[in-house]
C-alpha cells in the first residue's frame, strides 16, 4: 500500500460542499511541511504559500493553497488516533521488511 492509499483510510470530517482539495492531498502537505521543520500553523501556512506554484503543479490545484487557518480547522477536526495509526502502519510496512 503506498502513502496515498494509506491516507485514503483516514475519515474526512469536512463538509463537501466547498472543498478546494482532498484530505489525502492536505495530509500529504501537511507531512511534507513537517518535514520541512514547520510545526507552527503559521509556519505551515508560510511554507504553502513559498511554495505554492510547486504545490499547485503536484497536486494540481486550481484553488491555491490553504491559508494557515484552513490548515488549523482541518488539523482540529481530524481524528489524530486513526491518522497516526494509519501513517505507522504504511511505514512499519514501507520500511520494515519481514
Amino acid at each position: 500500500m503506498n502513502l496515498l492509499e494509506m491516507l485514503s483510510k483516514v475519515e474526512d470530517p469536512r463538509s463537501a460542499h466547498g472543498l478546494r482539495f482532498s484530505l489525502q492531498n492536505f495530509l500529504i502537505m501537511c507531512i511534507m511541511e513537517i518535514m520541512s521543520g514547520h510545526y507552527s500553523y503559521r509556519g505551515i501556512g508560510r511554507f504553502l504559500k513559498n511554495n505554492e506554484q510547486d504545490i499547485r503543479r503536484i497536486f494540481g490545484s486550481h484553488h491555491g493553497v490553504p491559508c494557515y487557518v484552513s490548515v488549523r480547522d482541518i488539523l482540529q477536526i481530524i481524528d489524530f488516533e486513526e491518522f497516526p495509526a494509519e501513517f505507522n502502519q504504511w511505514a512499519k510496512h514501507s520500511f520494515i521488511k519481514t
